[in-house]
């Protein structure tokens, strides 16, 4: 059996002391110190830190830092994979056995890893360690496994946990992550050789906190400021700053690096007004989903839930999908962080696993869902559910889970972070109540009209646990004729900018434009009749001239 006292590494200072566990050590050394049962087994997810709190152990120990554990205990590390290939040789079960009963008394045994043992087959692990371990008073084990690793061990050999004190490894939040970072920093500046200012640390756990990885705090924050350091090396420059911190966010997330960079005050003063640029006539909406998202840009909502998460009403044709990829291009930096989904495609039950994926041993297991792949390929991304109504009720059960957790976990066992997307909803639910609000000249966003006329027509479909789930439902108002004309006015600007090259202008009469828009006008259809017209006139018209010119 191999194994070696970590206690000369530890005062030679070649392994490295925990940071922000010390009531998680506190745990360990009280269970070290009973006289039966005086074994620890640490779980937790991958870079969480159960590694490191180990080692962070025997270096206290080893330096005499852990009250009422003085220099005689020994602290032994062996290694998970030696134990694998013994067990999987000809020497078998009888040497391992062998090698622990060779350990002298008062000794701890540190293992990490050891879902590699646990998961290979060798039998039932009481019987390993039985004779030669836990028999032992003088000997304590102190175990490092996978949160998979203990499950599956707490269902295939309940007897050998009940020799353990368990002790789950909570990811670290913000403030102990930049501890660590900090502890970290002076390592990385002499690795790299670079300068690295106490201020940009707390960027790097901020930045690192909304990548889209599976990686834990604060393994997560780690690798990202290593990345940092790597990005600065090869600019040439001598100090980490906010610029290369962006840089590699940007490229892992697809967000331009100059949205990052710029002024968050002034992206935010000026939100409103940049969305109100495209999206005509509808002011309430506009300022309902600016109010969230600069909530969310702050940092005062619940981490845990989606950026920004909405339920547009409203007749077709009234800017609700424009909205939509307004918001995504201007949030996110481009309209292709926008992905449509067309829920009647998920009116019946047996269609609401193709959102999430089927389950093992069903045919489309290995494709996954088209809810979960859309954004665990863009997890920095708009969601729009269009006619959400005609989904299935088991749909809205999947949506509660998504707007409570922020998560969601496929078919496959994979799990989808939606902690950085924006959802959008739309519905043409109360589109009665709406058009003779508006005739009445009600505010259609106001509390006692969603509360008293549309509430009544939008609980016929939705339960009242799914629409408090929103952060807001938003009413859009039907378009005047001044609106209209607005957007027709917009649209041929577009029209004019694609064509920009042959040199194309159009001279408007707004009396005879006003005229066709009050002729094409209709309630139900909003914008889109306008919008047909004019792309059919103007597009015929550069043609021709392209074609005479």
């Amino acid at each position: 059996m191999i194994f070696y006292d970590l206690k000369e590494e530890a005062k030679d200072k070649t392994i490295s002391n925990v940071v922000s566990r010390d009531a998680e050590i506190g745990r360990v050394a009280r269970t070290i110190h009973r006289q039966y049962d005086n074994n620890v087994i640490v779980s937790g997810a991958s870079g969480i830190g159960k590694s490191s709190l180990l080692e962070g152990f025997a270096y206290r120990l080893g330096l005499g830092e852990i009250p009422g554990l003085d220099d005689s205990y020994k602290v032994a590390k062996l290694d998970a994979a030696e134990i694998k290939r013994i067990a999987v040789s000809n020497e078998g079960l009888a040497q391992i056995a062998s090698g622990l009963y060779s350990i002298p008394t008062k000794t701890i045994i540190l293992i990490d890893d050891f879902q590699l043992i646990s998961d290979s087959g060798l039998g039932t692990l009481e019987q390993i360690f039985e004779q030669a371990f836990f028999k032992r008073t003088d000997i304590s084990l102190v175990l490092g496994i996978s949160e998979s690793g203990y499950q599956k061990l707490s269902t295939d050999d309940p007897n050998f946990l009940k020799n353990f004190e368990h002790i789950p490894l909570n990811e670290n939040d913000q403030k102990q992550t930049l501890q660590i970072l900090q502890a970290l920093s002076p390592a990385f500046a002499q690795e790299y050789n670079l300068q690295i200012p106490q201020n940009i640390l707390s960027e790097v756990v901020e930045m690192s906190r909304k990548l889209p990885s599976e990686k834990k705090q604060p393994l997560r924050a780690i690798h990202f400021l290593d990345e940092s350091l790597a990005h600065t090396k090869v600019s040439g420059d001598q100090a980490l700053t906010a610029n290369h911190v962006h840089y590699v966010f940007s490229e892992k997330t697809g967000i331009p690096d100059n949205s990052l960079s710029q002024n968050s005050k002034e992206f935010l003063r000026n939100l409103e007004d940049t969305l109100s640029a495209s999206i005509i006539g509808q002011e309430r909406a506009v300022a309902a989903v600016s109010d969230v998202i600069k909530r969310s840009r702050m940092g005062l909502r619940n981490p845990n839930r989606p950026y920004g998460s909405f339920l547009f009403l409203g007749t077709s044709g009234v800017g609700k999908t424009e909205l939509a990829k307004s918001l995504a291009k201007i949030v996110y930096g481009s309209e292709r962080s926008f992905t449509r989904i067309d829920m009647s495609e998920f009116g019946e039950s047996h269609t609401v696993q193709r959102l999430v994926g089927a389950p093992p041993g069903y045919v489309g297991y290995e494709s996954g869902g088209q809810l979960t792949n859309s954004v665990q390929d863009k997890p920095y991304s708009l969601i729009l559910l269009d006619e959400i109504e005609k989904a299935h009720a088991k749909v809205f059960d999947i949506f509660l889970q998504v707007f409570d957790d922020g998560r969601l976990t496929d078919g496959r066992g994979q799990t989808s972070n939606f902690t950085n997307s924006i959802i959008i909803a739309t519905s043409n639910l109360g589109i009665g109540e709406i058009l003779k609000g508006s005739r009445d000249g009600i505010d259609l966003n106001s509390p006692e009209f969603i509360s008293n006329s549309l509430m009544p027509a939008l609980l016929k479909s939705f339960r009242p646990e799914f629409l408090n789930r929103f952060d807001a439902i938003i009413v859009f108002n039907p378009l005047s004729a001044d609106d209209l004309l607005q957007i027709a006015k917009l649209e041929i600007s577009k029209i004019e900018e694609r064509v920009a090259e042959h040199g194309v202008k159009f001279n408007i009469d707004d009396n005879i434009l006003r005229e066709k828009i009050i002729e094409l006008s209709n309630p139900m259809l909003g914008a889109r009749p306008i919008k047909r017209f004019i792309e059919q006139t103007c597009e015929q018209l550069i043609a021709m001239k392209i074609m005479n010119s």
